[in-house]
């Protein structure tokens, strides 16, 4: 039988000093790339990576064992919802069936703690890389 096994190889979002914003007009909300106190999924890193290991993949993908990076791209907004799903550097009309999959179990994922900037609540994307693979 062969399993999912992923590396989430790391949160990109940097500890700067100086905090980066810009407003989205899709979003109509200013989102930050940089913050004091990024946002925080429940239970944390080890949380979220247990979170990402239980997506299930369609049968054909983990028959042709079809292996990738999956860069997830979404911003988690000042109640810790999560909002602008997409696959980093992508259209959508470019993502592949195992992409559509997993960008579909960030539905199911719980509300992360918001991230703040001078003591307030803001609005924050985050990407996630993903490694998914197949092992016996």
């Amino acid at each position: 039988m062969k399993a999912c096994f992923l590396l989430i190889l790391g949160v990109f979002f940097s500890g700067v000093s100086e905090a980066q914003c810009r407003y989205d007009s899709l979003l109509k909300m200013t989102v930050y790339t940089y913050v004091e106190t990024p946002p925080a999924f429940p239970g944390g890193e080890e949380a979220l990576a247990r979170f990402l290991s239980k997506i299930d993949y369609p049968k054909v993908e983990k028959d042709a064992e079809i292996q990738g990076k999956i860069y997830f791209s979404f911003v988690v907004d000042t109640t810790g919802n999560i909002l602008d799903k997409r696959i980093a550097n992508k259209k959508e009309s470019q993502y592949t069936n195992l992409e559509k999959v997993a960008l579909a179990s960030l539905d199911r994922m719980p509300r992360w703690k918001p991230g703040k900037q001078g003591g307030r609540k803001v609005a924050v994307r985050f990407i996630i890389p993903m490694f998914i693979g197949w092992q016996e």
